[in-house]
């Protein structure tokens, strides 16, 4: 078996010195000695570069705020797009209707309500609203409806709180406010 007796030495990064000097008197090291006793790392091991946890714990609270930011902003649009929900769905409620009194000469009376379009009928083998049930708004609430005579008539959703009135996302939405405003 042959050993070797000399060993190489890495070159370590940081300050070189000028060729000639040497370290201070009193700050040489003992031979194979590298660092204090209990400082030492194991073999094959150096410090990886990574993060501390101040980093982290900056990064998760940048983190949250940008998520705090966004999900204020964006309840907004889910408002707009539940109310424009309701009110696509009242429109194709008033086409079902009107064609309901095409055939008929009349809008369903309040006891018959919504529930007349869904029900297959002799004129229509297939129901005007193929829902399968009384419709419900964005909110889960049936959709109100109100016959107010022969050729009149009003369907509406109370909006997200349920009761009549209210401002914002409480508001009501009704066929009557829809009559000739263009759903997007």
């Amino acid at each position: 078996m042959c050993y070797k007796t000399s060993r190489s030495r890495r070159a370590r990064p940081g300050p070189s010195r000028a060729p000639g000097l040497s370290r201070a008197p009193g700050l040489s090291r003992a031979p194979g000695l590298s660092r204090a006793p209990g400082l030492s790392r194991a073999p094959g091991f150096s410090r990886a570069p990574g993060f501390s946890l101040v980093e982290l714990i900056i990064a998760i609270a940048i983190i949250g705020i940008l998520a705090t930011t966004v999900t204020v902003n964006v309840r907004g649009y889910l408002l707009k797009a539940k109310q424009n929900t309701a009110k696509s769905a009242i429109s194709t409620i008033t086409h079902a209707l009107d064609t309901f009194f095409s055939e008929y000469g009349r809008y369903p009376t309040n006891e018959e309500g919504l529930a007349a379009l869904i029900k297959p009928s002799i004129k229509f083998p297939e129901p005007l609203l193929d829902v399968g049930k009384v419709p419900t708004d964005p909110w889960g609430q049936s959709y109100q409806y109100i016959s107010a005579g022969p050729r009149d008539y009003e369907v509406y959703s109370l909006g997200a709180d349920g009761n009549d009135g209210g401002t914002g996302a409480d508001s009501d939405i009704s066929s009557k406010d829809l009559a000739g405003e263009d759903i997007q």
